[in-house]
């Protein structure tokens, strides 16, 4: 049973919060579902949002079935039951409504060794999609690995991605998943 928890802009009612800022919505004219990713209004938003819109551009152009389809984007406000309302930007993705890799590996149990070199296989392809567009994850990780209907993995968690990420300095991403050259300092 879906309750109303709110909406976003009066286009999109919230379904499900997933996490903090992460929903399942339907959409008010066509009653499809989609993944909202809500960013609050801050000062350093405005270039990283940007970029993102460049990326999800570049992204859906070079089309892979095993990345996350990004749908729109817009700025909000977003009012949820028994909390204040928050003003500040949203992407829509299609939604994967299978979970993530971390919770079928932690809770679950994970897949069978031929399911799981499928699935590996799958996100190798999305990262090579990635690549060909001239972009770098940075933070590949289990949660950022979303499920469709049918298990097919849909990478996404676009944070950290950068454009042509050569000589970049600095850790990036979520350090539990960082590669041991990273967290000594050493330039990639």
């Amino acid at each position: 049973m879906n309750c109303n928890l709110g909406n976003l802009n009066n286009q999109y009612i919230i379904l499900k919060k997933i996490e903090p800022n992460k929903f399942f919505a339907k959409k008010n004219q066509n009653n499809e579902e989609y993944l909202i990713e809500f960013r609050n209004n801050n000062n350093n938003n405005g270039n990283l949002h940007a970029n993102l819109i460049n990326l999800f551009n570049a992204l859906n152009n070079a089309y892979n079935p095993n990345i996350l389809r990004f749908i729109d984007e817009g700025n909000g406000q977003l009012a949820l039951n028994n909390e204040p309302p928050r003003n500040g930007n949203y992407f829509v993705f299609e939604k994967a409504p299978k979970s993530n890799l971390y919770y079928y590996l932690h809770y679950q149990g994970g897949f069978s060794e031929r399911h799981a070199k499928l699935i590996f296989k799958k996100i190798l392809n999305g990262v090579a999609a990635i690549h060909n567009a001239n972009y770098c994850h940075l933070d590949l990780k289990p949660s950022n690995i979303l499920f469709d209907a049918y298990f097919n993995p849909k990478i996404s968690g676009f944070n950290f991605c950068r454009l042509n990420a050569n000589n970049l300095n600095g850790r990036v991403g979520t350090q539990n998943y960082q590669a041991p050259e990273i967290l000594n300092g050493q330039p990639i």
